[in-house]
Order: C-alpha cells, then structure tokens, then sequence
C-alpha cells in the first residue's frame, strides 16, 4: 500500500504542487510511486519525462518511469465503458419501488397521480 500525498491550494481544493493547476474531473493526475507525491500529469511528462530527469519534483528522490501510477486518466475511455461495470457484469439491477412514502402532493398533483394511475391500470385490466 502506498500512502498518497495530495496538496490543496489556499482555497481548500486539490492541486498539483508545481504547476499548481487545480484537479477536476478533466486533469490527468499520477502519482510517484516512490515518494507518494502527487502531480498533474502534465508535471510530470514537462519536467520529469522529456527533460530526461527521473527524481520527483518536491524531494529529488530518484525513481523509474514505471513508479509513475495513473489516478485519473480523462482520456482512457476503457474506465467509461459500460460493459466493464460490476453491476453490468453481474446482471445486477436496482430495485424500483412505486411508493411514494413521504411525498406530500397538493391537489393538483393528487388529481395527477390519480389519473396516472387509472390509465395505467386501465390497460393492464384490458389484458385480463
């Protein structure tokens, strides 16, 4: 297990140390095996990959391009795939329930859901 150091800017929100680019759901974020530290991608393919230098970018501490661990990968459309999802996998489905337990309804939405459910019933009962 590998302890991960993030950093957050003044505001409270994660960021990468050198570029100080602020993560979203849009930024490549990798972290370095060796250290735990971590960067935007873009970090460390500026300073550490074409630059030819391979020692982390907040100790110096030296480390292979094989210690470079992808969090968040935006472009690797492989993690978006449908068919990969556990519940897809196990043919799990969510259970639906018609209740409306809590919902409190004015009148007009009372005269709504009356009307929704005799034409839904209206249908069912023809089949019989």
């Amino acid at each position: 297990m590998i302890k991960l150091h993030f950093h957050k800017n003044a505001e409270g929100k994660y960021n990468c140390p050198v570029l100080y680019k602020t993560f979203n759901h849009h930024t490549h974020i990798v972290a370095i095996r060796t250290t735990g530290n971590v960067y935007s991608y873009e970090a460390v393919k500026e300073l550490n990959l074409k630059a030819g230098s391979l020692v982390d970018l907040i100790d110096n501490s030296p480390f292979q391009r094989s210690d470079i661990i992808t969090i968040q990968d935006p472009t690797d459309g492989s993690t978006r795939e449908l068919t990969s999802f556990s519940h897809v996998k196990n043919n799990m489905s969510a259970k639906v329930e018609k209740d409306t337990g809590g919902v409190r309804h004015t009148d007009a939405t009372s005269r709504v859901m009356a009307q929704l459910a005799k034409s839904s019933a209206a249908p069912a009962s023809a089949t019989k």
